[in-house]
Order: C-alpha cells, then sequence, then structure tokens
C-alpha cells in the first residue's frame, strides 16, 4: 500500500512539475514573439526615415546636426542584438525611444516649411511613420 501511494505522490509531483515547466516555456515564446513583432514593427519604421531624410533635407539645409543625429540613431537601433540578455533588449528599445523623439522633433521642425508640408510623398511617409 505504501508503495501505490508513493508511486501516486511522485506520479502528481511529476505532473506538477512538467506543468510549471511548459507555462515556463509558453510565457517565454510568447515574449520572444512580442519582442519580434515590436522588431517588425521598428523596422518598417526605420525603413521610412532614409526617405523621409532624402525629401526633408531639400528644404531644411541648416539642420544638418537633427539629421545626423537622427541617422546615428537610426543606424544604432536597426543593429542586431542578443534577444536573451536582458541589457541587449533595454539598449535596443531606449535607442528606439531615443529615436523616436529625434523624429518628433524633425516632424516639428519640418512644419516650418510651407513647401516641405503640402509634398504628397512626404505627408503620406510621416503618417505612415
Amino acid at each position: 500500500m505504501e508503495i501505490i501511494i508513493g508511486l501516486v505522490v511522485a506520479v502528481l509531483i511529476v505532473f506538477v512539475l512538467y506543468n510549471l515547466y511548459a507555462k515556463i516555456i509558453t510565457r517565454r515564446n510568447r515574449a520572444l514573439e512580442a519582442l519580434a513583432g515590436i522588431d517588425v514593427q521598428l523596422t518598417q519604421r526605420f525603413e521610412l526615415i532614409p526617405n523621409i531624410l532624402t525629401m526633408a533635407s531639400k528644404f531644411m539645409e541648416h539642420e544638418k546636426e537633427l539629421f545626423t543625429s537622427v541617422t546615428e540613431l537610426r543606424t544604432q537601433a536597426s543593429e542586431n542584438y542578443d534577444k536573451a540578455d536582458p541589457a541587449a533588449i533595454k539598449d535596443h528599445l531606449s535607442a528606439s525611444s531615443r529615436l523616436g523623439t529625434q523624429m518628433g522633433k524633425l516632424m516639428i521642425n519640418m512644419e516650418d516649411y510651407p513647401d516641405l508640408k503640402s509634398n504628397e510623398t512626404l505627408i503620406q511617409a510621416q503618417q505612415t511613420y
């Protein structure tokens, strides 16, 4: 009788441990999937930046420092990183955030140029970004 009880307890422990392991793996996979989705959206935004900068640079030649900053941050934010390293993920998301801030400044500066604001291609790129 004691052997049967011991086997039942052992089976229950194995079952509980397996379920915990499965939940951990499921949550890890969901987190990696969410991170991949964020990366896809950021990559799409990064691909728009050269077009916006090209169009805007024709009108805003004195804003070279802002263009340089945006270009450097785009390069930094679009670099590959170790998705298993929390520090690398933090750096990547931080660079993306700083890039978003600089792009916001660029969009605000572009409002000062009426010829630039009327450019349909640029308006579409801004709305997509």
